[in-house]
């Protein structure tokens, strides 16, 4: 009975060893040849073949500059070269012609054409300097020792166009060459009253025009008060304003176009210019003389 029971022992045993056996053999037979896990090995692009592209790298952009604007450029006018700026005017823009025949009056040209008919002063053409004392027009022969005066003119403008700031003037200015005047300012649209020493120039008060400046006459009159040193400006009998300076010395009238670039196309009529001073009237641009 011992024997069967140990026996039996033996046989479990061996059951038990074949058992673990298998499963050692069965272990290394599923692994067999395999080589342990690793880390992964970065590998490069075969020979002769062309990399992937990298992906762009993201870059914030550069702050974008406000663009200077770019201002039209001046359009330089050469006289008697350049063709006028209106072909259907009729006027030349040929060289001008200095001055001849006038009566009363000396001119003052700088590009334009100064003609005379009776008491009418006819400036036109195109200006050909830069500068606010580069004017075309008229100044009287005669002078008058400083006294209360008025002083007027008929004035209509057909044209003045250009690149600059075009003015048309009634002075009266003194020898030391301070005066008292009325500016017409088309690119405005208004009359001003003026004074304007070396020393500074003082813009009084504003009108507006009348609208039909190209084609009718407007009468434009300066009044000085000698005690008070006040002039006063109208045009029309419409109040524009006053300024107060003192004229001194002897004093004549200016008719002219002024401007501060060159290359103006340029069509003004003056007519009928009066002074009354020292107690008489004087008819301008005639004969007669003070």
């Amino acid at each position: 009975m011992g024997n069967a029971n140990h026996q039996k022992t033996i046989i479990v045993l061996l059951c038990v060893l074949v058992v673990m056996m298998a499963f050692v053999v069965g272990f290394i037979l599923m692994n067999g040849g395999k080589a342990p896990p690793s880390e992964p090995v970065a590998q490069g692009a075969p020979s002769g073949a062309i990399a992937p592209a990298q992906a762009p790298v993201s870059l914030a952009p550069d702050p974008v500059l406000p663009v200077a604007p770019v201002l039209p450029a001046r359009v330089e006018r050469v006289a008697g070269l350049d063709p006028p700026l209106n072909p259907t005017r009729g006027h030349a823009t040929t060289p001008y012609e200095p001055a001849k025949g006038l009566v009363g009056w000396t001119a003052r040209q700088n590009g334009c054409n100064v003609v005379q008919k009776g008491t009418e002063v006819h400036i036109f053409g195109v200006n050909d300097d830069d500068g606010w004392d580069k004017e075309n027009g008229v100044t009287s022969v005669a002078e008058f020792p400083v006294g209360d005066f008025e002083a007027s003119v008929d004035m209509k403008m057909p044209k003045f166009d250009g690149p600059g700031k075009p003015r048309v003037y009634l002075k009266i200015q003194a020898s030391n060459t301070d005066y008292v005047g009325i500016q017409y300012v088309p690119e405005y649209k208004y009359y001003l009253v003026q004074r304007w020493t070396a020393a500074s120039n003082q813009m009084g008060r504003t009108v507006r025009d009348f609208g039909d400046e190209a084609t009718t006459y407007h009468r434009m009159n300066l009044k000085y008060d000698a005690a008070t040193h006040v002039t006063t400006a109208t045009v029309d009998d419409k109040l524009i304003g006053t300024v107060t300076y003192e004229l001194t010395g002897a004093v004549h009238m200016v008719l002219a176009a002024g401007q501060d670039y060159k290359g103006h196309d340029i069509d003004i009529y003056y007519d009928r210019p009066t002074l009354s001073i020292g107690g008489k009237t004087y008819e301008l641009g005639t004969a007669e003389k003070p």
